[in-house]
């Protein structure tokens, strides 16, 4: 009898998060934490149970989440008084996946 169902991702730059195989229940498996760590396209995930032959996903796209946080990719460097600092800081906005987004339009009155 199948005990589990295993969950893998096809791709090599990119972890699947929360793969922890899981039971049947009435016939089914369920993922319910399932991540992918980096946007990318396209990915195919494959489902796994001994005995059985594999099965696979179509093709699909993971994009940027929401901004988490604004990170200092680039420190300042040291300036004088009404001069240019050199180097100039450079500051990214990350999602929750530690990716860059971007597409982001200007706020109003910025």
């Amino acid at each position: 009898a199948l005990g589990a169902i295993d969950a893998a991702l096809g791709a090599i730059d990119a972890a699947l998060g929360a793969i922890d195989a899981v039971p049947l229940v009435s016939g089914v498996a369920a993922f319910p934490h399932l991540s992918i760590s980096s946007i990318d396209t396209p990915y195919v995930l494959g489902f796994s149970a001994p005995g059985l032959a594999p099965t696979f996903s179509p093709e699909f796209s993971v994009a940027t989440g929401p901004v988490r946080y604004l990170w200092m990719h680039r420190q300042p460097g040291n300036g004088t008084g009404n001069t240019s600092l050199s180097p100039q800081p450079v500051v990214e906005l990350l999602d929750f996946g530690d990716n860059l987004v971007v597409g982001i339009p200007p706020r109003e009155g910025a």
